[in-house]
């Protein structure tokens, strides 16, 4: 899908927007019927939903998730919801917690337009509060959907993660995705039902319960705490409950620059909150990952993929790796080897060459402790050399402060005595990019390769089936009882299946 206009009346009369930008968003989400949303933007919405499905079961083969679930179960309560993999149903702040925390832990949930995630703070607070309040699939979707919508115009407003030193593009170590918030709580206060004067409240204590932009410092300092999209999660449930229930929050939260200046932004461009809000989606603007890896280094693992496949190179033939992309490429953590651990191997790049080079199937298998210690695989990685494209950089300060898109990378390989080449401005997965864009097999293919972790094969194809008839589904408790493991979770944290 493009960001192309589609034919459909907006969702609200313009005059809303005189009472702010605040007002007219969350009228947009409180106010547009199912029926106006496109049948496009629905259909992504469940792509979306169901990719985000197997990233946290994938994501529950990991230890660092059934650790965070050990913790929260000292605390018990209320029935609300389900927890991924593990099955319990648990107080709703808590599963939105614990699921974002799983749905991201693999760094393999989607990127909007390669700088934001979003979807699991979205999609695993609305499914929680959706659940407890025995809304419908139909239900969901919408708030999925609304969301997605105005948590990515949000992050649009405070510009790219990139700063300009100079003239040369670095990531902003004030980084920070916990402004994911704002579309979880949409999507709650959707859940909801909250009238306009209720979302604008739920609005505002999203804002105040957003967390400090640490993001970066998860990347260099690799840890299981990783993108603070867990407490967003949360965050946005108690939002919306609170304002359910009459707790009031600043109601111009978006309209001057305060929030902004929290988030360490230094533009923000409230305008573009609402431009052609209703007929302008951005779902199908984000880029599906194959890899669980950080999304700057899809350009260069595609074409180290299409290299090693298409010559059938054997790993013992080839003699170097040369990548040319991003300039972060040439910096710890994207250049670290070996990793200290998964955290900080989900941005080695050498890591995942290696990976993909020596044909491991993405997943969680990329960080079983075998994996991670395997000396043919640690031989290959010390072949992979980086350098910074100049015209990466130009690219970036040309679209500054709105993401960039394209992305200018090559990879070399010698091996026979020769040198293989090959080159893309675009990485699999990118949805801004028609001829880049995961088919609905491809990514139905990469949902089984994460779910089967933890679900027997049947159980994993209902799913599918269930996702993609949302619709159909009157209780979000019968897809709850789905996403408990029906496998047995290896201590290495590897999936048996």
């Amino acid at each position: 899908m493009s960001a192309a206009r589609m034919d459909m009346a907006p969702a609200h009369a313009p005059s809303e927007s005189s009472r702010g930008v605040t007002a007219a968003l969350a009228a947009f989400v409180a106010d547009t019927p199912f029926e106006a949303i496109p049948g496009e933007v629905r259909h992504e919405a469940k792509r979306l939903l169901l990719d985000g499905i197997g990233c946290a079961l994938g994501g529950y083969s990991l230890e660092a998730g059934r650790i965070a679930i050990c913790a929260f179960r000292r605390w018990g309560g209320h029935p609300g919801a389900t927890l991924v993999g593990d099955g319990v149903r648990v107080p709703s702040p808590h599963a939105a917690y614990l699921n974002a925390k799983l749905g991201n832990l693999l760094d393999m949930d989607d990127v909007l337009l390669n700088v934001a995630h979003l979807s699991p703070v979205v999609q695993w607070s609305a499914l929680a509060l959706g659940e407890e309040e025995g809304r419908s699939g139909r239900d969901l979707l919408a708030a999925f959907a609304l969301g997605f919508e105005a948590g990515a115009r949000v992050f649009l407003a405070l510009g790219t993660i990139f700063d300009n030193d100079n003239g040369r593009m670095v990531p902003a170590d004030t980084t920070g995705f916990g402004h994911a918030i704002i579309g979880g709580t949409a999507a709650c206060g959707r859940m909801l039902a909250l009238d306009r004067d209720r979302m604008v409240f739920a609005f505002g204590l999203g804002g105040m319960h957003t967390p400090a932009p640490l993001s970066h410092k998860s990347v260099t300092d690799a840890s299981m705490a990783k993108y603070q999209m867990d407490i967003a999660s949360s965050g946005a449930v108690i939002a919306a409950t609170l304002a359910r229930a009459g707790h009031t929050g600043p109601a111009t939260i978006l309209d001057d620059s305060f929030y902004a200046r929290a988030m360490a932004r230094r533009r923000y461009e409230p305008a573009r909150l609402l431009e052609d809000l209703g007929e302008r989606w951005h779902l199908g603007l984000t880029s599906i990952k194959p890899y669980p890896h950080c999304r700057h280094t899809t350009y260069a693992l595609d074409l180290v993929q299409s290299i090693v496949f298409g010559e059938r190179l054997r790993t013992d033939e080839i003699e170097s790796i040369e990548i040319c992309g991003f300039g972060n490429y040439t910096v710890p953590p994207w250049s670290t080897y070996p990793p200290r651990n998964e955290f900080e191997a989900q941005f080695s790049l050498p890591y995942a060459v290696a990976m993909v080079a020596g044909g491991v199937s993405p997943g969680p298998g990329w960080y079983a402790p075998e994996r991670m210690r395997d000396p043919a695989l640690a031989r290959l990685a010390r072949k992979v050399t980086t350098v910074a494209n100049p015209e990466v950089n130009r690219q970036v300060a040309a679209a500054w402060p709105d993401p960039v898109r394209e992305v200018p990378t090559r990879v070399s390989i010698r091996a026979r005595g020769r040198t293989f080449v090959a080159e893309d401005r675009f990485a699999r997965g990118d949805g801004f990019e028609p001829t880049h864009r995961l088919s609905d097999d491809a990514l139905i293919r990469k949902f089984r390769a994460n779910a089967e972790a933890a679900l027997s094969r049947g159980d994993v194809e209902r799913l599918v089936e269930a996702i993609f008839a949302l619709e159909k589904i009157e209780s979000l408790a019968a897809l709850g009882s789905m996403l408990a493991a029906t496998t047995i979770i290896s201590r290495s944290g590897g999936g048996q299946s």
